[in-house]
Parts: structure tokens; sequence; C-alpha cells
């Protein structure tokens, strides 16, 4: 890395070399990191495969929730995302995570200007990648979407061959909907009034409608409305949002006619049961028996063991009704070490249903875009998932591997 700084009026440039960044371990799976390329941009993959495995496997492409956090994170042990797939490849399962646009060691635009319809078309090309695996039996690759995965899952399985979806913690009304909805049980379990919940929705559809379905710049609509900031606090740019405002959720539903798992669980403060019940009741009424749904007790949004939506909220808030309101849809880093056999379970429920060492570049010359894990949680999970990336480093697509940039 090369930084040039002024110190006592003086220009100096000082040059230093970064460590590696820690790397997934696990005896019985090994972690390939490879790359995809989107729209002539490299973005960052881990596979993981059973470990001492041959021949071809099942696989699953795991996308994730939303916002602008890294899935590479093997500092991090209890991590939902690498538990989870983990727990897949010990089950004998190919799995694919993808690092988003900006973020971690993915080169293009930082990922909070990336809108929804850009986001789904990376991970179309991450299933092709994953499905011309060499490791991979392409009859058998399976889409998990978890959170915002459960809007983009769907989709990518009319467009690819994809062999049967999960969807976990997910979205099943129009997004105006879910979020007054979600707004209404968080702002209730956070200890609000009758009279203030209400008046809360109130608020939230005014604030989301100036600015997602009228368009209104957000500076527009927070200088003539300063109350709407903590009820359009996104995780990603507004354009992401206008165009999840325009989804009809029902009806990919309708049209596939693939092995449908939901899955929910019981302390999700952020999703409701009853939209799980209505995918499912969807798939099925189109094609009986297709569709069926698994509840794990306990359960929350993240993955992690909670027992109740109220405790999962105030461990994940910690911050009374404004941060409840700022807790919508998305991931956090707050996990437990409960959260390993709540995965395992999860793992499990997918397994059932669905079955018929790389170095970094080390020279670097431009810090990587911000990005959160936890999504408005705290600005300390901004600061810890920020990480410098190259943009000069070269990746040779046979073999799939980044080479450390020239020394000059």
């Amino acid at each position: 890395m090369r930084l040039e700084i002024v110190r006592a009026g003086n220009p100096l440039t000082v040059r230093a070399v970064l460590a590696e960044t820690a790397r997934e371990s696990d005896p019985a799976v090994d972690t390939r990191y490879d790359a995809v390329d989107v729209d002539r941009s490299l973005r960052r993959t881990l596979v993981t495969v059973p470990h001492g495995a041959s021949g071809k496997h099942p696989a699953v492409l795991l996308i994730g929730g939303i916002g602008c956090f890294s899935v590479d994170v093997a500092s991090n042990a209890q991590d939902a995302y690498m538990r989870l797939t983990h727990d897949l490849s010990r089950r004998g399962f190919v799995t694919m995570r993808l690092e988003k646009s900006g973020v971690g060691d993915s080169q293009g635009v930082s990922c909070r200007s990336v809108d929804f319809t850009s986001e789904a078309a990376s991970y179309g090309v991450a299933f092709d990648a994953l499905r011309d695996d060499p490791a991979v039996d392409p009859a058998h690759v399976y889409v998990v979407g978890h959170s915002i995965g459960s809007l983009i899952g769907p989709r990518l399985a009319l467009q690819k061959p994809v062999a049967g979806l999960v969807v976990a913690e997910g979205v099943g009304v129009d997004w105006i909907e879910y979020e007054l909805l979600n707004s209404r049980r968080q702002e209730m379990l956070g200890g609000a009034t009758p009279a203030e919940v209400d008046n809360a929705q109130l608020l939230k559809e005014l604030c989301m409608h100036r600015l997602l379905v009228e368009k209104q710049p957000r500076e527009t609509v927070l200088r003539e409305k300063p109350e709407c900031k903590d009820y359009i606090a996104y995780p990603t740019g507004d354009d992401y949002f206008r165009q999840l405002v325009t989804l009809n959720v029902a009806e990919p539903w309708t049209k596939l006619s693939i092995p449908v798992l939901a899955i929910y669980g019981t302390a999700d403060f952020v999703t409701d049961e009853a939209d799980h019940h209505r995918i499912v009741d969807i798939v099925n009424g189109a094609h009986p028996g297709n569709a069926k749904l698994d509840v794990i007790p306990g359960m929350d949004h993240y993955l992690v063991n909670a027992g109740s939506p109220k405790a999962s909220l105030e461990r994940s808030s910690k911050g009374g009704t404004r941060a409840v309101r700022r807790a919508l849809q998305y991931r956090g880093r707050d996990v437990d070490v409960r959260a390993r056999a709540m995965r395992a379970g999860a793992a499990r429920r997918i397994a059932g249903r669905v079955k018929s060492r790389r170095r970094r570049p080390i020279r670097l010359v431009e810090r990587n875009h911000p990005g959160s894990r936890g999504v408005f949680l705290t600005n300390r999970q901004e600061r810890q998932s920020r990480r410098a990336r190259s943009p000069d480093r070269t990746f040779d697509l046979r073999t799939r591997r980044f080479h450390r940039a020239s020394k000059s």
C-alpha cells in the first residue's frame, strides 16, 4: 500500500505491506477463493467442497440478505452464512457465496450504488459458474435465498435451471405492505403504545411514499419532513428500494414447478410466518405438493437461537424504538455459541429437502468502499467490515486466481 500524507507541512510517501487476512479453516471442508466476471468487473466467490471428495456433487448457491456486508469473514468463527455453507458441505454439497460489488475482494462500483436488478443479475452469473464447476452435478444445483434472497431466488429460478429453491426468513407480500407490517411489529415489540404505533405507521407510509413511489430526492424529503430520517434509513441506495416497491411478489411463485422449501424461525422479529405460509400456498395452488413450510422453534432472522422475537430484537437493536425502526429485514453480526446447533438444524432441513489455500493480493493502492454487516445497527459494524482491495491486481480467468500486482 502506498500512502501520501502530510506531516508538519511536509509531504511524505509511506509504503506498507498488509498482512494476509484470515482464511477459512475446517478439517471437513475445503474453501476455494475464485471469482466471476460481472459486467467486466471481478467478484469474489467462496466455494466450499467436502474435504477429499471426488466426482460430482449437488450444489447450493447462497443468496444472502440486503446490505453491503462481506461474506468473507473467516475471523468470525460463528458467522451464520459461513457455518451454514460448511454444514451443507459436510453433508455432501458444494456451495457458493458471492461477494457483492465493491465489497471485500470484489471489484466494481460501490455496493450502495447497485440497484436490485443489477444485484439479482450478479447471482445469475454466479449460478452459471457454480453449475459449470467440475465438482458439481449440473442437474442438481439448488438456490437458498435468505431475507431479500427470498425475492431474488424465485426470479432467478425462472431464468436458470434451478433444481430446487429454499427461502428462509423471507418476504411474501409486496414491499410497502411488508415494511409497514414489519414496522408495526417492531414498534409493538419495542414497547410503543397503540397510539404511538399508529402515529409511526402514518409517518412511515408518508415518508416511504414520497421517497420510493413519488421518487422525490431524499434531500427534498428530509428537508421538508426531517422526522422521516429514521423511517427511510436504508442500507443501500434509494434506487434499490424503488425497484423493490414495483415487484409483484406473488407472480414468480405461481410459475415455478420445482420443489420449494420455506423456512421460518419463530424468533424472527423481521419477517412474518404468514408470509411463508402464503409462499407455500401460492406454489401449491399452481403445483400441488411442490412446496413445504418448515418452522424452526427459537431461530431468529440472523439464523441463531434467540428464543423469542423480543429477545432477538433487544439483542440486535440495543437502543429502544429508534433502533427498532432502523432494524428492518437485514442481517446482523450479533451471534452466540448456540447458533451452530441452530444452523446445523437448518442445514439438515435444506439437505433433506433438496437431496433427490489461496493468497490475498498484498500490494494495495486504494481503500475499499465501506460495508455494513449488520445494516443500521451500529456504525462500529460498518467500520469493522471495511477492507482494502486492489484495483490494479490481475486475475487469470483460466486458473481463476488473483495475482499479486507488480512492484513499482
